[in-house]
């Protein structure tokens, strides 16, 4: 009879060890991410090519493009989904030569993601990350230039929450296609 209790008593322990544990493994709380892109060109960049943004929507990591028609194209995305990629990457197309004024062209962009995480409205983190460029090219230069230096230009983030809702973030190379 003592074995029979004995073994019992072990059971009733073990399944409380188990089950004792579970609620401390799940993030709790209502946190939401969103980013806010902002990217602002150069006047001779915009009037010598068409640039186009091809950015991550956040949510299931969609991507979304973007014709920029202005010096500065800025946008806010938000997640609820842990962990979340936030991004973007350039992809300009040199206007004809013959559609060019001047003698030179000052190419160049700059550019920011920044990050914000909440829980039920209050703030719990935010960074912002940063990328530029800028280089002058002669006219008959510059659809070499906006290939070789603006195009592909990009920066990703990516957004983890662990299990104690330690929010953390890190710069990661996207997949934009």
């Amino acid at each position: 009879m003592k074995k029979y209790l004995f073994l019992l008593a072990s059971l009733v322990c073990g399944v409380a060890l188990f089950t004792s544990c579970g609620s401390d493994d799940e993030p709790s709380g209502n946190y939401k991410a969103s980013a806010t892109y902002t990217i602002t060109f150069t006047d001779d960049l915009v009037s010598a090519a068409s640039p186009i943004i091809i950015y991550y929507k956040g949510t299931n990591n969609q991507t979304k493009r973007d014709i920029v028609t202005t010096k500065t194209w800025t946008k806010t995305i938000e997640s609820d989904r842990f962990p979340v990629e936030f991004g973007y990457m350039i992809d300009a197309q040199s206007k004809d030569i013959s559609e060019l004024t001047k003698e030179k062209y000052n190419l160049g962009f700059d550019s920011s993601i920044a990050v914000q995480v909440a829980e039920n409205g209050s703030e719990k983190y935010r960074q912002t990350f940063n990328n530029n460029y800028s280089g002058e090219a002669k006219k008959d230069a510059v659809a070499n230039a906006v290939s070789r230096y603006v195009n592909g230009k990009h920066l990703g983030v990516r957004i983890t929450k662990d299990r104690n809702n330690n929010i953390s973030s890190s710069t990661v190379t996207l997949d934009y296609d």
